[in-house]
């Protein structure tokens, strides 16, 4: 019964959370608990998350609006600032 913390700095990081930290976001969406740290709220604006399983990828997959480039791997993006 953890809950799933997500972290944008340069990348996104995910890990299981079984206790929040008290500042932290907790988004519900369809009862999945997402938790997001209160210094990545901002740089995660307009971001959706999705879990794909298929023959070709399984996995979470972020969708960052903002983000102006990407490394192929999906997990590190730039917004055009430094």
């Amino acid at each position: 019964n953890g809950t799933t913390t997500i972290e944008a700095k340069s990348g996104y990081g995910l890990t299981l959370e079984d206790k929040p930290s008290e500042d932290d976001n907790i988004i519900d969406s369809n009862g999945v608990k997402v938790v997001v740290d209160k210094a990545s709220a901002e740089q995660l604006k307009g971001v959706t998350i999705d879990y794909l399983e298929s023959l070709e990828e399984s996995g979470f997959k972020i969708n960052n609006p903002a983000a102006t480039s990407s490394c192929g791997c999906g997990k590190s993006f730039g917004t055009g600032g430094c």
